[in-house]
């Protein structure tokens, strides 16, 4: 028993001071490498709506890091003027899974109303849609802000995602003309029990295992 303890002490001392790093799976998240587009991205943005790629910018300024970022401009929709990730750029996820999302923003001009959008396609392994999950944002007028999201991917036949950063005008129909939503650092990594966690699980069952004895 008193090894025992000695055990969980450690486990506990170890859950302390261990903070791993997760690898980013987005392709190109702070959108530094392209031509006419940042690789691995698409843009879709309806009649009237404008989108961006800015590539020569200054840092907290028009970019958040580097020298580039993307932009939606005088949304003409509630949620379908985006930034999405092309299809050899697709997330690989299975059902069950947590991910982690999160971006950065700047928002100017915008109305009361307008939103800021997370998106999450989940598709099969032929691209066949398996549901979608996503988050609005209402956060008016911004400097750069870090928005965090995480989601468990849903669907037996899911195998990867799509991730799409939208701006919509809300519910009032109408968005003022020089609303801009600027995107940058997209993040996306899967959420993993960290190492000593899962050994003060494990060591606790030992222990209720152990007193049940």
């Amino acid at each position: 028993m008193k090894r025992l303890s000695i055990l969980l002490t450690m486990a506990a001392l170890m859950l302390a001071v261990t903070s791993p790093t997760w690898a980013n799976l987005v392709t190109n998240p702070g959108f530094e490498s392209g031509g006419t587009n940042p690789t691995g991205w698409g843009v879709n943005v309806s009649s009237g709506a404008t989108s961006g790629y800015i590539t020569s910018g200054t840092p907290g300024v028009d970019v958040h890091t580097g020298s580039r970022a993307v932009y939606l401009q005088d949304p003409m929709t509630t949620s379908n003027d985006r930034w999405f990730l092309t299809n050899p750029s697709l997330i690989p996820v299975t059902e069950g899974q947590e991910i982690e999302i999160s971006f950065w923003v700047k928002t100017e001009n915008l109305d009361a109303d307008d939103q800021v959008i997370l998106r999450i396609a989940q598709q099969d392994a032929t691209n066949t849609g398996t549901g979608a999950q996503g988050h609005s944002y209402t956060i008016g007028n911004t400097d750069w802000t870090q928005l965090t999201r995480t989601f468990t991917i849903t669907g037996a036949t899911t195998t990867n995602f799509r991730l799409l950063l939208l701006l919509g005008y809300g519910n009032n129909s109408t968005s003022n003309a020089t609303a801009q939503a600027t995107f940058d650092d997209v993040s996306v990594t899967q959420v993993i029990p960290e190492p000593a966690s899962a050994m003060l699980i494990g060591l606790g069952g030992l222990a209720l295992v152990r007193r049940r004895r």
